[in-house]
């Protein structure tokens, strides 16, 4: 098994003494490769492939031939969505959440409701391969968390327009898009409406990347990592 593209490295046993192995691509193909290990590592696969092997004595005598699975294990690589106070896997199964690179006991869950800043991560087990994400989140100069942990921001990843969602409770609302550097690539347009504050932006002409998503208000900053696809 090999997890996503790659070589696989097959087996086979049962040759008598002083044989070989033919392998074979398909079950009626003629061409082969001669082993006498029993091994056959692959070209690059990206879709699990089914070989042939044959065990033949030194007579030259070719039993019948047996399939092999060369299996490749396609997924999505994990990522983490942020709405409000809760942080969601693309993934419905196979989650196990970390908190400052610690295990969260249960938490197995495809959400995890936050309550404090810091590093966030989920691990996702498919069928043997594992898959990560990370999140940081960072509230400075808070006086009311509770309104700065109900600010959406969405969807992450992004492929063109991003969303921030605002409660009406909050005041002074600044948004700002930032490079890795913490360098000020953009700012975001935030408009009042009738049930919060909305602001839209196009990350459509920026290059794939790490992004940080600034909101600034009158109860404190929120900080958001964005992934632009």
């Amino acid at each position: 098994m090999h997890c996503k593209a790659g070589q696989v490295t097959l087996g086979a046993t049962g040759a008598p003494a002083d044989g070989y192995y033919y392998w074979y691509e398909s079950k009626n193909s003629t061409s082969h490769s001669k082993d006498s290990s029993g091994t056959l590592v692959t070209s690059n696969l990206t879709n699990s492939t089914t070989y042939f092997v044959s065990a033949v004595n030194a007579l030259g005598c070719e039993g019948s031939k047996v399939p092999v699975m060369a299996e490749i294990v396609n997924y999505p690589e994990a990522h983490i969505s942020a709405q409000g106070d809760t942080l969601y896997s693309n993934f419905t199964v196979g989650n196990q959440w970390f908190f400052n690179n610690v295990v969260i006991p249960h938490a197995t869950k495809s959400f995890l409701i936050i309550n404090e800043p810091g590093r966030y991560k989920v691990q996702v087990s498919v069928a043997g391969c594992t898959t990560e994400s990370e999140y940081e989140f960072v509230i400075s100069g808070v006086e009311d968390s509770s309104s700065i942990l109900q600010i959406n921001i969405f969807p992450n990843p992004v492929n063109e327009m991003l969303i921030i969602e605002v409660p009406s409770g909050l005041r002074d609302v600044k948004a700002n898009i930032l490079n890795v550097l913490g360098q000020q690539v953009d700012k975001v347009l935030m408009e009042v409406q009738e049930n919060g504050i909305l602001g839209s932006y196009n990350f459509k002409e920026l290059p794939p990347g790490t992004y940080l998503v600034r909101v600034k208000t009158s109860s404190g900053t929120l900080d958001t990592k964005i992934i632009k696809q």
